[in-house]
């Protein structure tokens, strides 16, 4: 014994005494025999001592209860869980409330493991009411006295008033926690026995599973060579269908890519994709936007002289250029009429701010250049010059029509649009005021102001877009396909 003397502690959290029943058995013995002979052991140190091996069981208890969540009584293991501690947690707080009636008062560091214990145990017994609300019941039941009891000599505690040691008292709070921790044990037992009752008929249940699964498989086993035989067959039927299926599968994917191309080509995007969701097209207002006018001056003269074939192959040439500049910019083709005019339009429908103006101003640049180096196929020394016309303002964008429905743009600023194509130069850009107001804020655009023209019987100062800084319209942007077809083609690959 004398080897024990001088240890001022145990360490609980070592795994080595918990390996079996016999070395937790000799650890206990050792600190007992230490407390009989070391005064320097206080009533602290045991219930420390004492505390730190349950709470190691209990973390244990816990675990276990986590690795059984998915069985059919968890609800039970969780009660009993925490009743177990709550029960702990109970045992702690009558020490420290014994302690408090036989010194008369608890010093501060008493004080607050009193509450801590007391709040626990109360925490614990709540959680293990709401998965378990029997236990309430039963408490309730059997301990209404002792519960008023226990109450008020728990709020003197909470107090600390310290007035005095009291023997009576302390052996009056001692036996009513015990009644209650024995009760509590009582149906720590009974919750055991639910549990171990369950767990049996789980097990029964689950050794009748067993055996029908071995009956199912050998039956299985039996018929397994007819079965195989079958299952080959159907599964080169199934395969020679899901190989077919596959192929119709690709083609008609190409044949969406299809479909879905040329919706985006006849609709804006975002107006294809709301039809395709079976979404209500509804009209907007857009209120910054800038739309475009242009061209091709004498094309029904040019047309006159050439055949119809040739007439096609130049328009499908032009607008090839067009659209391939027009893909550079930020912009909308809202329509293509049969004298070689389009309309263009930024801004409508999506927004994009203050932009809309200076990509339609950079576009008609573009558009402008490139039609000028395009000669007339079959017509000796002649080119292909393009009249352009824009203005900023208000529009309102619907989509019209039901069996051919399109995506159209409304207001005074597509009429004023026109008109500024209307009135304007071969190979000239003019714009508006408006348009020529948020240019001017850009200054990276030269414009020249023009007589005021008289236009639908009223005056109007108008402006010519003249260049760019720092643009160069690229020579020659090359496309990857030929024709329609082929762009078709192309789409589904």
């Amino acid at each position: 014994k004398h080897h024990l003397k001088g240890k001022t502690s145990l360490n609980p959290s070592s795994v080595d005494h918990f390996e079996y029943v016999e070395a937790q058995r000799l650890y206990i013995q050792s600190f007992r025999e230490r407390v009989a002979i070391d005064q320097e052991v206080t009533i602290a140190d045991a219930i420390r001592f004492y505390s730190d091996i349950n709470d190691e069981l209990l973390k244990w208890v816990g675990i276990s209860v986590n690795e059984a969540k998915d069985v059919g009584n968890w609800k039970t293991l969780v009660a009993y869980h925490m009743l177990v501690l709550s029960k702990e947690q109970t045992g702690m707080e009558r020490t420290l409330g014994s302690s408090y009636f036989a010194a008369g008062g608890l010093d501060r560091k008493g004080h607050l493991s009193y509450e801590r214990r007391k709040q626990m145990g109360a925490t614990y017994l709540k959680t293990c009411t709401e998965y378990n609300p029997v236990v309430a019941s039963r408490i309730e039941h059997k301990f209404p006295k002792t519960k008023v009891a226990i109450a008020s000599m728990r709020e003197d505690i909470t107090l600390n008033n310290i007035t005095g040691p009291s023997a009576q008292k302390g052996r009056y709070w001692f036996l009513n926690m015990t009644k209650l921790i024995t009760f509590m044990g009582t149906i720590q037992d009974d919750m055991a026995h639910e549990i171990v009752v369950t767990l049996r008929k789980e097990a029964k249940d689950s050794i009748t599973t067993i055996v029908v699964n071995v009956l199912v498989l050998t039956g299985v086993c039996i018929l397994c060579p007819t079965v195989l035989f079958f299952i080959q067959k159907v599964t080169a039927d199934i395969q020679n269908t899901a190989s077919v299926l596959k192929e119709q599968t690709k083609d008609l994917i190409a044949e969406k890519r299809v479909t879905d191309f040329l919706m985006c080509q006849w609709l804006p995007r975002t107006v294809a994709d709301q039809l395709k969701n079976h979404l209500p097209i509804k009209p907007e207002s857009f209120d910054h936007c800038t739309i475009y006018f242009g061209t091709v001056v004498g094309f029904k003269h040019i047309a006159a002289q050439i055949t119809p074939r040739q007439v096609i192959a130049l328009l499908n040439n032009l607008h090839r250029t067009l659209d391939a500049r027009m893909e550079l910019y930020d912009v909308y083709k809202v329509e293509t009429m049969e004298d070689a005019s389009c309309m263009v339009a930024s801004g409508v429908p999506r927004r994009n701010g203050v932009n809309h103006v200076t990509e339609i101003a950079t576009m008609a640049l573009d558009l402008v250049s490139a039609v000028a180096k395009k000669d007339v196929p079959h017509m000796v020394d002649s080119r292909l010059e393009l009249r352009s016309g824009f203005h900023s303002g208000v529009c309102v964008a619907g989509l019209v029509g039901f069996k051919m429905p399109r995506y159209c743009l409304f207001g005074d600023t597509v009429r004023t649009a026109s008109i500024m194509e209307s009135t304007g130069m071969a190979s000239e850009i003019q714009i508006s005021e408006a348009a020529f107001i948020l240019l001017r804020s850009n200054n990276m655009y030269v414009m020249k102001k023009r007589e005021e023209t008289n236009s639908k019987g009223s005056q109007q100062t108008t402006w010519w877009l003249i260049s760019k800084e720092g643009f160069v319209s690229e020579e020659q942007i090359v496309t990857s396909f030929s024709s329609f077809p082929d762009l078709l083609q192309q789409v589904k690959d």
